[in-house]
């Protein structure tokens, strides 16, 4: 006699609402036999064809309604070794799950936050378990509850990701005009107004980067310690080492500089400060070397006033660096 299975087992498992034991069950008795692994493919294939997108089953509601039509006070199980209960596969699927879908369905709430307000990161954690750091000025999209096939966020800003891994449930960000999709990794993504270029900084394992309307097809894998970047005005997608020591100074607050020439630290500075820096003649060729911890732009200046050696005003909005007569 074959293993038997509750059909709310499998509509737990078809909702992504089954605990881990629950879930090793049902795997042992997909590996049964090939018949089992074709009657659950044919259901999960039946439940990802009825069920809306960002629509969350209610699923004890719903199989009291199909075990009350079916005139039982308990959910009933498959035998799939009995050729009765192929009738009762069909009478699930035509009936019970067409119920399941159609009558006890409610849509799922879809959560919007936003840090233009904030001044400093926020941290969030989605419906997996994945944990995101928003930046400042960014927005992220989500669904309560994340669909069977699927982990799909929109994002827009600077945030980084830790993704929780899920091998049955790729985790997909759509940004700007790019597609980002991994299983479970880490990366820094950064998309913001006015700039055509989106980048992808990857800190851990393997992340699959395309155009997305601008050329599905277009597609790079970027590895941990690479950089993936989308020019969107041109079209043109690439990836390359990254070389930025400072490219999460945005999360950690810290900004090391290591025999870095003076008009890249300043760029470096005017991007995380949102303050304007500019050079006199004669600094575009000195270099130096130091870390800046959870400083602000104030101490910043004053510290470069002592380590380089150099006269520092604030001109019209801008802080202007000049040498010492």
């Amino acid at each position: 006699m074959g293993r038997e299975i509750p059909n709310s087992l499998i509509a737990k498992s078809l909702a992504g609402k089954c605990s881990a034991g629950e879930q090793a069950e049902l795997e042992r008795w997909k590996e049964q036999n090939c018949e089992n692994k074709k009657i659950f493919s044919q259901m999960e294939k039946n439940w990802d064809f009825l069920t809306p997108e960002n629509y969350i089953p209610d699923i004890d509601k719903a199989l009291n309604k199909v075990n009350g039509r079916l005139g039982t006070q308990k959910p009933r199980t498959f035998n799939f070794n009995r050729f009765w209960v192929g009738a009762a596969a069909a009478l699930i699927l035509g009936l019970g799950f067409f119920s399941l879908y159609t009558q006890t369905v409610r849509k799922a709430k879809i959560i919007t936050i936003d840090t233009t307000a904030r001044l400093s990161p926020r941290e969030i954690v989605l419906p997996d378990g994945t944990f995101v750091t928003l930046g400042k000025n960014s927005t992220i999209t989500y669904p309560a509850r994340f669909s069977s096939k699927e982990r799909k966020v929109k994002f827009h800003g600077e945030a980084y990701f830790k993704v929780t891994p899920d091998a049955r449930r790729a985790f997909i960000v759509l940004s700007g005009n790019t597609v980002t999709k991994v299983l479970g990794t880490e990366f820094n993504l950064k998309s913001v107004t006015g700039d055509s270029i989106v980048r992808l900084t990857v800190t851990k394992g393997l992340v699959s980067f395309n155009t997305g309307g601008l050329n599905p097809n277009e597609e790079i894998r970027v590895a941990a310690g690479e950089v993936g970047e989308l020019h969107a005005l041109k079209g043109e997608i690439k990836k390359f080492k990254n070389t930025d020591p400072n490219f999460l100074a945005w999360k950690t607050g810290v900004i090391t500089f290591e025999n870095q020439l003076l008009p890249d630290a300043v760029k470096t500075l005017s991007e995380y400060y949102n303050q304007a820096f500019a050079l006199s003649p004669g600094l575009d060729t000195v270099s130096f070397t130091t870390t800046f911890d959870s400083l602000t732009v104030g101490q910043v200046v004053e510290n470069l006033k002592i380590i380089l050696n150099v006269n520092i005003e604030l001109k019209s909005g801008v802080y202007v660096l000049s040498q010492k007569l």
